[in-house]
């Protein structure tokens, strides 16, 4: 997923609202990203001194989460988890998720 063209665009936008989500502190961050290597910017439009990545690392699978809902959504997939006669269909393999009694294995 982070090899697709539009990653970079999302993850900005997710690790934005994950911050906005967490109390992003104004005072310290605009909530803007800038340069290339993606730091921070402070209420006076200039670096912080800290990388967007670093900031938001502890949400990084509830970002990468929204990331892929929306790429699903915008590139048309959808979730055919619980549709056996879709997946008998497209030939997926049912998987065993139940309890196996000692004697069936």
């Amino acid at each position: 997923m982070r090899d697709q063209e539009r990653y970079h665009e999302l993850f900005i936008k997710w690790a934005i609202r994950y911050l906005r989500l967490k109390g992003l502190d104004k005072s310290k961050y605009s909530g803007k990203v800038g340069g290339v290597e993606g730091s921070l910017l402070g209420p006076d439009g200039r670096s912080s001194g800290k990388r967007l990545v670093n900031v938001v690392a502890n949400g990084r699978e509830w970002i990468d989460e929204m990331i892929a809902t929306e790429l699903r959504i915008s590139e048309g997939f959808f979730d055919i988890t619980y549709d056996e006669e879709r997946q008998e269909e497209l030939g997926i393999e049912p998987e065993l998720w139940e309890w196996w009694a000692q004697d069936e294995i």
